[in-house]
């Protein structure tokens, strides 16, 4: 017999960014929330302040890594032995390792599709029989605008957010004589710690709202599709990206009214003194990864003078050691701050507007001059 009659909740997850939000949105609703997380620490902190907030439901942690199937297992039976039912299932365990295809490390790729995809698979897997149990019961997926298109040094990424949607599909299509829904919501860029600030405060600028979405607002989605009010809805892949899945390579004019930035200035700038923060949980925090080297080509000289004048004031480097094979790794202080003030310095000597791809696709030496080449022809075709 279930300890509570009011909806029955696991969050995957759910110690922090959209996991926690949509847990806080789910106790207020009056659900009992278990939150599934592999930190220990952090997620019996995140059910204590949750339960402390006074809501109508009451939160859980039960510990697990979803990327292990005997995790998933030993997880699977301590609910069921506490529950005799499932009503609604978020997977929104993340992990997100910038990673080019040529830097022959697979071992990012490896972890984040077990998390994303594996972790979505196995949850759904182990924890079917609760959700039939239920009779009207919800699964949300949180897929992502990288699983819809293709972005440079998130291939890992994306291809596990894409295996989610499709396996959305087919969990909808087998679950769906049994009563039970399952939906895919594909955020954009959200202000959660899957990334660092310095790279989010340079992605803002870049996507075509102007702003990051928060966790809150798509936690509010979430939560609204558990609702009967959408019970004939299943097997949708909801894209909720503000517009980037729209402009996924340009920059539209920044809507009036609710799209201004969260600061005054147009474009976030770090300090030449600020340094890389480390690396935590799914964020990277660390120099962007090699793409294969422009090879030498006839180049507008002045054009390449003023570019290697930027990229050796942003990076203190010597002019003569600038060539077109320069790569982050073998400057210093090319990491996720170096990287936002290359963005900065090449969009003042310029006068352009760097957009998502163009930020991307600053991987070396060769393909900055190629991405400011590309502008200047843009320009002078206006």
């Amino acid at each position: 017999m279930s300890l509570t009659r009011s909806g029955i909740a696991i969050v995957t997850g759910g110690s922090s960014g959209i996991g926690l939000a949509t847990a806080r949105k789910l106790l207020n609703r009056g659900f009992h929330v278990h939150l599934w997380a592999r930190r220990e620490a952090a997620g019996a902190a995140a059910a204590e302040a949750l339960n402390q907030l006074g809501a109508a439901g009451r939160a859980s942690f039960h510990s697990c890594d979803v990327s292990s199937w005997p995790s998933v297992q030993r997880a699977a039976d301590a609910f069921t032995q506490r529950h005799d039912r499932l009503d609604v299932l978020v997977n929104s365990a993340g992990l997100l390792r910038r990673g080019s295809l040529m830097s022959r490390d697979g071992a990012p790729a490896f972890d984040q599709v077990g998390v994303l995809l594996g972790g979505t698979i196995a949850t759904t897997t182990a924890l079917s029989q609760a959700l039939r149990a239920a009779g009207s019961a919800v699964v949300i997926n949180i897929g992502s605008v990288a699983g819809r298109q293709p972005f440079a040094s998130l291939g890992a990424y994306g291809a596990a957010k894409a295996g989610v949607v499709h396996f959305t599909r087919v969990a909808a299509k087998e679950l769906y004589p049994h009563g039970v829904r399952v939906l895919c919501v594909c955020p954009g860029v959200v202000d959660t710690p899957l990334m660092p600030p310095s790279e989010l405060r340079a992605l803002r600028s870049a996507l075509p709202s102007g702003r990051l979405q928060s966790a809150e607002e798509v936690a509010d989605l979430v939560v609204a599709l558990t609702s009967g009010e959408f019970a004939a809805m299943t097997g949708a892949v909801i894209d909720f990206d503000d517009g980037v899945g729209l402009f996924p390579g340009e920059r539209v004019p920044t809507q009036a009214g609710s799209r201004e930035m969260a600061d005054d200035s147009p474009r976030a700038r770090a300090p030449s003194g600020s340094t890389a923060p480390a690396a935590d949980g799914g964020g990277n925090g660390a120099r962007p990864h090699p793409a294969p080297p422009a090879p030498p080509r006839a180049v507008d000289q002045a054009l390449l003078e003023r570019v290697k004048t930027v990229f050796g004031e942003v990076f203190a480097m010597n002019r003569d050691a600038i060539d077109f094979d320069v790569a982050p790794e073998r400057v210093p202080r090319w990491d996720s701050i170096g990287h936002l003030r290359l963005v900065a310095g090449l969009e003042d000597a310029f006068h352009c507007t760097l957009d998502v791809s163009d930020v991307m696709d600053l991987t070396s030496f060769g393909k900055v001059v190629a991405v400011i080449e590309r502008k200047a022809a843009d320009k002078g075709g206006e």
